[in-house]
Order: C-alpha cells, then sequence, then structure tokens
C-alpha cells in the first residue's frame, strides 16, 4: 500500500474487500507512474496534469498509453523480483498494523490478518495473469 492508498482509507471510508482490491490493483499504481516521471508523489498529480508535464518537455503520449506503461512497468518490477525467488509469502504487513488502528481516521478497524489474506490472493489473482503474459 503507498500513501496515496492510505488517503484513500482516509477519504473514501471504503473498507470493502472489492474496493480495496481495485485501490490496489488500480488507484495505487499511480505512485509507479509518478516514479517514471521523476515528479513529487506529494504534489498529487493527476493523469491530466502527467500528461502536459509530458507535452512541455516534448513527449506527447495518449492517457491510455501512459497508463498503459505504468502497468507494465510494476509488473516488471514484480515479475523481476519472482526471479529472484520472492513469492507472494513474502509480501506482509507487520503485525502492528492488525492492532488498534489509529482513532483519527475515522474509519472502522478493517484490516485483520483474515481480510489482507484474501486482499492479498484477490490482488495476485488480477496481477499474476499479466505478469505472466509480459513474459510472453
Amino acid at each position: 500500500m503507498t500513501m496515496a492508498t492510505f488517503m484513500l482509507a482516509a477519504l473514501v471510508g471504503d473498507t470493502s474487500l472489492d474496493y480495496w482490491v481495485d485501490a490496489i490493483t488500480a488507484k495505487g499504481l499511480f505512485q509507479v507512474r509518478d516514479d517514471l516521471l521523476g515528479s513529487c508523489k506529494f504534489a498529487g498529480m493527476n493523469h491530466k496534469m502527467a500528461l502536459v508535464a509530458l507535452k512541455d518537455v516534448g513527449l506527447e503520449v495518449s492517457q491510455e498509453d501512459l497508463l498503459a506503461a505504468v502497468r507494465r512497468a510494476f509488473l516488471r518490477g514484480l515479475a523481476l523480483e519472482a526471479r529472484q525467488g520472492y513469492d507472494d509469502t513474502d509480501y506482509t504487513l507487520p503485525a502492528q498494523v492488525f492492532e488498534d488502528p489509529n482513532p483519527g481516521l475515522g474509519t472502522p478497524s478493517f484490516i485483520t490478518p483474515e481480510f489482507f489474506g484474501q486482499l492479498k490472493a484477490r490482488v495476485w489473482e488480477v496481477f499474476r495473469p499479466e505478469m505472466e503474459a509480459l513474459s510472453n
């Protein structure tokens, strides 16, 4: 999870499994976009702003192409980790995450070991086939 997905918890407050699968497999990848562009994550840049920044330096791409490049970069990173021997058991959360949440957040406590196990399984269901397709 990134700072962006944490802010989704604070701002949106949706604690459903479906919401968090989408937040991680789609919205959470915005951080990779910022890494590819070398932009500040705290600027809160949206896709339109990223495209304007690219155009300003002479590179005009569609939003669709930008998002596809971001997704490929992320998936290739996961694939490289897999080639080095990492597997889904290496992607864990510290034990304190499952303790009482920050009372200032204002959302119910929902990150339990069971929730995280289901979330992790569903996220891998999205990413694994895409990773395998990249290697073909």
